[in-house]
């Protein structure tokens, strides 16, 4: 016989055989398969079997561990994820320290109080051209009189961080005409940040300037059926604000068009300089 032919007998040989732990699969264990000698009595057969119940035997046994384990690292995984889910929640709780003292959960007004006293450090609050700037529930908060009324006015930024943005150009009186102010954005510009200049310049106008305000879109799109298409070069006769897509934040003014543009927090920032600027927080450079 050749070497070869021996090499495969001895590998078919030792395929059949038990090894450890792992029991030989029901379709090998039919007639033919195991080979005993005439000669010995059935003690051969009865070790056998007693073997393959050993071995069943420690399957089970290798499984109920790895069972457990798996249910061990599972109790572990999801004790872990809520610890870490209330460990950013106290993180996030003790970060935002212009809202509290150690003990004292302190209101708006009474932020206001200890600003105007001195009494909060730079980055809880400060004071610009006489107004009271203090950072509440994750943003700035000023307030100016306006027709008697107190407004109060929430900002993503403060006047401190948007000194750079520059402004030109000039803005009509007709711009202040009347009682609606198209907000006009690119459909095609999709972005979180983007969305919150809209809805930030939106919300203040309306509160602070007692203007309407009416979402517009640059140019015809899908999603822009049930819109007025107006932009700064097509502006209809009627005040526009046109928010742009841009490396560089800044703001011009143009007659009756207002062009804002920036990119991701950059023309949010845009937007609360232009804001500040109608409060009459800011002065144009």
């Amino acid at each position: 016989m050749k070497k070869s032919q021996l090499s495969k007998s001895k590998s078919k040989s030792k395929k059949n055989e038990t090894v450890d732990n792992i029991i030989i699969p029901v379709s090998e264990q039919k007639e033919g398969h195991f080979a005993f000698d005439n000669n010995k009595d059935n003690t051969a057969i009865a070790d056998v079997k007693h073997s393959e119940a050993d071995n069943s035997s420690n399957v089970k046994e290798n499984s109920y561990s790895q069972a457990k384990i798996i249910a061990i690292i599972a109790v572990i995984l999801i004790v872990g994820f809520a610890l870490w889910g209330a460990s950013s929640k106290l993180v996030n709780k003790v970060a935002d320290d212009s809202v509290k003292t150690p003990s004292i959960v302190l209101t708006l007004d009474q932020l206001h109080e200890k600003n105007l006293a001195g009494q909060l450090s730079p980055e809880r609050g400060y004071l610009y051209n006489g107004f009271s700037f203090v950072k509440y529930e994750g943003l700035w908060w000023t307030q100016r009189q306006d027709a008697g009324e107190q407004v109060k006015i929430p900002l993503h930024f403060g006047p401190l961080e948007v000194e750079d943005i520059e402004i030109s150009g000039t803005l009509s009186e007709s711009f202040n005409r009347g009682e609606v102010v198209y907000i006009s954005i690119d459909p095609e510009v999709v972005g979180g940040h983007y969305v919150l200049a809209m809805r930030e310049l939106s919300t203040n106008i309306a509160q602070g300037r007692s203007r309407n305000t009416e979402g517009a879109c640059t140019k015809e799109n899908a999603g822009c059926e049930d819109r007025r298409i107006v932009n700064c070069e097509n502006q209809q006769g009627v005040p526009v604000i046109e928010l742009r897509n841009a490396l560089e934040s800044r703001i011009e003014l143009r007659g009756d068009c207002i062009i804002i543009q920036g990119q991701d927090y950059g023309i949010v920032k845009a937007v609360d300089r232009l804001l500040l600027q109608w409060y009459g927080i800011m002065l144009r450079k």
